[in-house]
């Protein structure tokens, strides 16, 4: 690709336009209204001892912590403007309206202190101890003891004008506008000499300032024995508002014209008179060595480094380059300015848009440099060059190599034959020469590529570019690129250090130092650079200036140590877009030019503050910080409110957290409250703490607290609820028990009463199957053989032969039907009957309406009865014997059944039994006795037997009455 260059010449002795100089003030940040401040009007400024800030304002007392402004009111006010903020012994603020009254700021409330009567603003201060308030008013003088606020001194005034006080080694020194001094504690006066020029009275260390009023001439005095010592004459026309002497020993003269500010010394050739724009009331020096200047009606100037300061200029700043002793500024409308000696002066305005890059001095020019831009101009020879330069190195003589878009070209100026030189013959291969438009440059292209920047080491004859594609080095030998870890590097900026380092800045990887043709240290985030992302290093007395977009650092080359510029140092521009260093001074562009010394302090010692306001824990809103409270389980959502006090850093500080023994945890930046939510009942120990912007951190708060556990979760509801499980785990094993106990005495019951039915069952075939049964049967057959009654023999025995198969096919069965029952009833009494021949009639009436063969009883329990009626009863009676059994149905599930006999009834039988020799044992009753009584634990109600005594009028047994009630089951 063919480039055109163009020329222009620019006569050195064109007018040059000399720029106005503005104030060039310490860099500043402004709180306003805009910024939260209630008001633009600011008296007085006071940091207490937990660091929060204390404005007197013309709205009356506030508390700043960073973050928010906080009003202290009173409805006692009868005016809230006022000033004189002070700190007394108790840490308590006071601050006196301008009509008198006199308040203090006390556990988050104003007090009026109404011991104190005044009718106007008068000068009050406190002893060394803090603990005595000394004050006027128009008649007297008074002292106040703090702790009990009474009055313990009053003296009358004398006919002088006091114009102020103060106390000062336990004396409380007096001044008059006669220029009077009177020490009260000594009752002495001495006279000074010139003292008219005095109105106001301050400390300095050992000595005594005095100033003027607002009347020309205004003089800063000191004043010795008897007389003043003029330090400095002020300017006309300036109003006073106060003298501050700051933790660092300078003393701030503050006026309607700035603030004139004095050393130690108070030398006033080394007075500095900045903020002449503004009304400055007064000024404060915080713990982190931040100034806070309040105005009349500019609300708060915050300073964080005086040494930090801001030039103001009409353009924005693109490029800074630096000739000898002079900086050169190419500016966004097109012109090159300089700034020396703190003033600003145009040199050049171009009529197009060039975007100046760089600007670099000419070999052997005087007065001559380079202007690289969009073309490349030469300022003082009628050149240029239509290119897009965007860097210039010198080489040897009148040679420069140049990085463009598109190209890396060596120049060579004034008829310097290339040829001659030892450097590059190698890549000489495309020589250009155009004599109508370049007369005194020709150059060598060495590759076409988009090229960013160039270096020249001459201490290996070596040429770097950094271009689109990486770094390139040239030697008279080769021509390489440069690898790191076998990749390319792509940088935005390169330079050499006198220790032939190479100096790397990449867009995407952070910082890399190179060394004869090798890179040998990446610098990243990891080891404490600001960003991967850098755009330009700069060398200066080992160290690297290393340029980012709104940060710059410092980069110690020996120790590896980094330092951070930001705006935490007062660096206060939204983009940085060059750097310069020189005369131990370092210049930033921007909207305005920025400048501090190389040495700037920027790490912040200061620990942070962390101050827990309050505690909320849902509907308890103001929890004592420092009391440890019980909060009942169900409370859901705890606040501690805290005030992070850093100034600084405010937005670059980080709050920590843990809870008990946790990990620590970072809680959203710019948050001044930690919520913890839905906390599991138990004892907390919140502890918390600040980092500041470069790592320091403050110390801890902590905040304890316990929510109970609900009541069924304390120790003593888990211990009854402990002992009442186990009471009732013992009450159930017992109940348990006593059921198993039960349930296996009901089965032994059960395979007793299985056994007892069992015996009865055989007891009842013993008692239809008895001896004297089988006997009388087996006689009644005998006799109807020897009478040779054969069908009465065969009708006998075949009933006694189906009575006995019955009664043993009955044996194997619980339950019968009703109808077998009677059959057997039947079979029997048939054959009972044969043995009494014709004078024994029985009946068996069956309940009606009943299913004989679909209802059932349990096997042999009328036998027996039957059989003792007949036995006992009906055998001994002389005459008819009558037997009746009578069956009724109860309900569905019980039967009774009457047996009834006009035998000689119970009491006879057991009288004759008395006199058998061989009394014969009967089990039948006793065995269907028991059998009823299994039958009513197996749980049928209402069972069992009752035998009843019949008799006549006379009182004659008539016979006996069995009832029986047995369970019956239908089918």
């Amino acid at each position: 690709m063919k480039y055109w260059f163009y020329f222009l010449i620019l006569l050195f002795s064109l007018t040059i336009q000399a720029r106005q100089t503005h104030a060039q003030n310490p860099a500043i940040e402004i709180f306003g209204i805009k910024e939260g401040l209630p008001t633009n009007t600011v008296y007085d400024i006071l940091q207490d001892k937990k660091g929060f800030i204390w404005l007197a304002t013309e709205k009356g007392l506030f508390r700043y912590d960073g973050k928010t402004f906080k009003s202290y009111q009173t409805t006692q006010q009868k005016s809230k403007a006022g000033s004189q903020l002070a700190m007394d012994g108790y840490d308590r603020i006071w601050y006196q309206a301008f009509n008198g009254q006199l308040f203090y700021a006390d556990q988050d409330s104003l007090q009026l202190f109404e011991p104190y009567q005044a009718s106007e603003f008068y000068f009050y201060s406190f002893d060394n101890t803090g603990t005595k308030l000394w004050c006027q008013n128009n008649e007297n003088l008074m002292c106040f003891d703090l702790k009990s606020g009474n009055k313990i001194h009053s003296y009358q005034k004398d006919s002088e004008l006091y114009s102020w006080a103060l106390f000062r080694n336990n004396e409380y020194l007096m001044w008059s506008t006669a220029g009077n001094m009177q020490n009260l504690s000594k009752k002495q006066k001495t006279n000074y000499k010139d003292g008219y020029l005095v109105f106001y009275i301050y400390n300095y260390f050992d000595k005594i300032l005095g100033i003027g009023k607002s009347v020309p001439p205004l003089y800063l005095s000191k004043l010795t024995k008897d007389k003043t010592e003029i330090i400095y004459q002020f300017n006309d026309n300036l109003i006073f508002h106060t003298v501050k002497t700051l933790p660092d020993s300078s003393v701030w003269v503050c006026t309607n014209k700035g603030a004139y500010i004095f050393d130690k010394t108070l030398n006033p050739k080394t007075v500095k008179l900045y903020f002449q724009e503004y009304s400055i009331c007064s000024v404060m020096q915080d713990n982190e060595n931040n100034y806070w200047i309040a105005t009349k009606e500019n609300g708060i100037l915050l300073v964080k480094n005086l040494n930090v300061i801001e030039a103001p200029i009409e353009d924005n700043i693109i490029s800074l380059s630096h000739i000898d002793n002079t900086l050169y500024m190419g500016t966004s409308d097109n012109s090159i300015t300089t700034y020396k000696n703190g003033r600003f002066k145009k040199l050049i305005q171009y009529n197009k848009r060039h975007n100046i890059r760089k600007i670099y001095p000419v070999y052997n020019e005087k007065n001559s440099f380079l202007v690289a831009s969009d073309v490349m101009r030469i300022y003082n020879i009628k050149a240029a060059f239509d290119i897009a330069l965007k860097d210039v190195v010198y080489i040897e003589k009148n040679m420069y190599a140049v990085a463009s878009t598109g190209n890396e070209k060596v120049y060579f100026h004034g008829g310097y034959n290339p040829k001659e030189s030892y450097l590059f013959k190698k890549y000489m291969h495309d020589i250009q020469a155009n004599m109508n438009l370049m007369k005194n440059f020709k150059d060598i292209d060495f590759m076409a590529k988009r090229v960013y920047s160039v270096a020249y080491s001459p201490a290996d004859t070596s040429l770097y570019f950094a271009n689109s594609l990486g770094i390139m080095y040239i030697t008279p030998k080769e021509k390489q690129y440069l690898k790191y870890k076998g990749q390319d590097v792509i940088a935005s900026h390169i330079c050499i250090t006198p220790r032939n380092l190479l100096i790397i800045s990449s867009t995407m990887k952070g910082l890399f130092i190179a060394k004869e043709k090798k890179i040998f240290k990446n610098i990243t985030t990891k080891d404490g650079l600001y960003s991967n992302e850098t755009r330009k290093s700069i060398y200066y007395k080992n160290h690297l200036w290393i340029l980012f977009d709104n940060v710059i650092q410092k980069f110690n080359l020996v120790s590896d140590k980094i330092e951070t510029y930001n705006i935490n140092d007062g660096i206060n521009s939204e983009e940085i877009r060059d750097i310069a260093v020189y005369n131990d001074t370092v210049y930033l562009a921007s909207n305005k030019l920025i400048k501090f010394p190389v040495n700037l302090v920027s790490h912040n010692n200061q620990k942070p503050s962390l101050i827990v306001e309050k505690i909320e824990a849902d509907s308890l809103k103001n929890i004592e910080p420092n009391t440890e409270i019980d909060l009942p389980y169900y409370t859901k959502n705890i606040k501690i409110n805290f005030s992070l006090i850093n100034y600084r850093g405010y937005n670059s500080s980080t709050v920590l957290y843990k809870i008990n023994n946790g990990e620590w945890l970072t809680l959203e930046k710019n948050l001044n409250v930690l919520s913890l939510l839905s906390l599991a009942p138990n004892r907390y120990q919140i502890e918390l703490k600040a980092r500041n912007e470069d790592g320091v951190e403050g110390n801890s708060v902590f905040y304890r607290f316990r929510i109970n556990p609900p009541f069924w979760q304390t120790w003593w509801f888990v211990l009854i609820s402990i002992l009442g499980l186990i009471g009732v785990t013992i009450l159930i094993y017992q109940q348990r028990l006593k059921e198993i106990q039960e349930k296996n005495k009901i089965i032994e019951d059960n395979l007793q009463l299985e056994l007892d039915l069992q015996k009865s069952m055989l007891s009842s075939i013993k008692s239809q199957m008895n001896p004297h049964f089988l006997f009388n049967a087996l006689n009644t057959i005998q006799s109807y053989i020897y009478l040779n009654d054969r069908r009465n023999a065969s009708e006998y025995l075949n009933r006694f032969a189906q009575l006995t198969r019955m009664i043993l096919d009955m044996s194997n069965k619980e339950n019968i039907s009703l109808q077998e029952e009677i059959t057997a009833l039947n079979l029997y009494l048939e054959l009972e009957s044969a043995r009494f021949e014709t004078d024994f009639e029985y009946e068996i009436i069956a309940p009606e309406k009943i299913n004989l063969n679909s209802t059932c009883l349990p096997t042999m329990l009328i036998q027996p009865y039957v059989e003792n009626a007949i036995r006992h009863g009906l055998l001994h009676r002389q005459g008819v014997k009558k037997l009746s059994i009578k069956m009724e149905l109860l309900s569905d599930i019980r039967l009774q059944v009457v047996v009834e006999d006009n035998g000689i009834g119970r009491q006879k039988a057991a009288e004759l039994r008395k006199h058998r020799a061989n009394t014969h044992q009967s089990f039948s009753s006793e065995a269907n006795q028991r059998r009823l009584q299994i039958l009513n634990s197996q749980g049928t109600d209402n069972v069992g037997v009752e035998i009843e005594d019949l008799y006549d009028t006379q009182q004659q047994a008539t016979g006996t009455r069995v009832t029986i009630i047995i369970p019956i089951i239908q089918l």
